[in-house]
């Protein structure tokens, strides 16, 4: 892995602290919410885009969109492709 793609990582595993009461702690969600870890980033790109120009309308994901830069996306998708897809837990499980 290159230096800048660690870096990208790393930016994201600082963005992804706001996405974490939802979607998990490494991308794992405990919650009735998609699983991010080792998503395609296309596809991801591709939901956070369109909540960011409101064509998907979310009262939940529209705030966190909103102020995310395209290098913000860009690491963000670094780091949930990153993590490994494992099975997802259990709900009510610690």
């Amino acid at each position: 892995m290159i230096a800048a793609e660690n870096i990208s990582i790393g930016r994201g595993v600082t963005l992804a602290l706001r996405c974490t009461m939802c979607h998990g702690a490494r991308g794992m969600s405990k919650a009735n919410t998609p699983n991010l870890a080792g998503q395609n980033p296309e596809r991801i790109h591709k939901q956070l885009s369109d909540f960011q120009a409101r064509h998907r309308g979310s009262e939940i994901m529209a705030p966190h969109t909103r102020s995310l830069s395209d290098q913000d996306m860009r690491d963000l998708l670094a780091y949930y492709a990153y993590l490994p897809r494992t099975t997802p837990p259990t709900l009510g499980s610690n």
